[in-house]
């Protein structure tokens, strides 16, 4: 999986950072930041070196605090 604060550019031509990464129901996930637009965030998951944009409600709420609860503890 990559690294944190690895900067990466997506097919919108956006560059983000890698924030944190978590692995949630045994698949890969990670909180990406607009490096431009920094209230702008993505969480994808990992698959095959391919970010999945995760759109589905229920999930991005879980992931959304389970990364919350993974950058408080790592802080």
């Amino acid at each position: 999986m990559m690294d944190d604060n690895t900067i990466i550019t997506l097919d919108n031509n956006q560059r983000y950072t890698i924030v944190s990464k978590i692995n949630y129901e045994n698949n890969n996930y990670i909180y990406l930041a607009n490096i431009d637009t920094t209230s702008e965030f993505i969480i994808g998951k990992v698959e095959n070196d391919e970010i999945v944009i995760i759109k589905e409600q229920p999930l991005l709420s879980n992931l959304i605090l389970t990364f919350a609860g993974t950058m408080k503890d790592n802080n």
